[in-house]
């Protein structure tokens, strides 16, 4: 198992991110729910996920930027909303609801 995938399961409980890493292997995290959105970022290389690791904030947003990731459809605000809603430091600790 990747170190992201540890990462990603303890941040999306609630809607459902996917991932595709390099060479097209997929991994799920979270369940579905109404309300909640669903995402799928594709990583093109390990760069990008060794960025996102050592600085979570600014490694997404230049992996993004420099097209090291996408987000299907072009719905970046469906993954900026599943991480902000699942972010358990929001609301004092509770998950926000839809």
């Amino acid at each position: 198992m990747l170190l992201i995938s540890n990462f990603i399961r303890g941040i999306i409980r609630h809607g459902v991110l996917s991932i595709v890493y390099p060479g097209g292997r997929e991994e799920s995290f979270g369940k579905q729910a109404a309300g909640w959105p669903e995402a799928t970022v594709r990583f093109r290389n390990w760069r990008a996920i060794v960025r996102i690791l050592r600085d979570p904030k600014l490694g997404m947003a230049e992996a993004y930027i420099n097209g090291d990731v996408t987000v299907d459809g072009d719905r970046i605000i469906d993954l900026l909303t599943l991480s902000r809603r699942n972010t358990q430091w929001e609301k004092r600790g509770a998950v926000r609801k839809p």
